[in-house]
């Protein structure tokens, strides 16, 4: 019974954690990313525009339900973000071809580059704002970071 309240408590302090870590990781790029209008808000991008892009660049083509889905946004509104960003250009729409009712989307080239300079733009960012700490804490969050990542993973 006690290693049971012991787990539940170290799953606490877990949850606590990284609850208490995603809005420190935001606030220290914050400012860098925001200091002019990102590339995303230049092209009229909004978040969600960015998430199924970001989704795509990593899944390939995905039919727009499981796109809604997997990013928890409803079938109407998943509509109009597609038309929006078919609309710019950054992504393309096509039958899937074993069901014409489905539609399958894709990344465009265009689409492929914004988020490739997104990319790049977040991870120049971070370097900035960890410029200064020092290497052995450097390698301590990287280890860390690892470790978080394998254990997720299993998830």
């Amino acid at each position: 019974m006690n290693n049971s309240k012991g787990r539940r408590a170290e799953l606490d302090g877990i949850i606590d954690n990284l609850n208490y870590i995603m809005p420190l990781f935001h606030r220290a790029i914050k400012k860098k990313l925001f200091q002019n209008k990102t590339e995303l808000t230049q092209h009229g991008l909004l978040p969600p525009h960015y998430e199924i892009m970001r989704m795509l660049h990593e899944s390939g083509q995905v039919h727009i339900s499981s796109i809604a889905d997997r990013l928890f946004i409803p079938r109407p509104q998943m509509t109009y973000l597609i038309d929006r960003l078919v609309d710019m250009g950054m992504v393309e729409r096509s039958t899937d071809p074993s069901d014409r009712r489905m539609l399958d989307i894709q990344l465009s080239s265009k689409g492929k580059l914004i988020i490739e300079e997104h990319k790049d733009h977040v991870r120049n960012a971070l370097k900035e704002s960890m410029a200064d700490i020092p290497d052995d804490e450097l390698n301590e969050v990287s280890a860390s970071l690892q470790k978080i990542r394998d254990v997720f993973s299993k998830l």
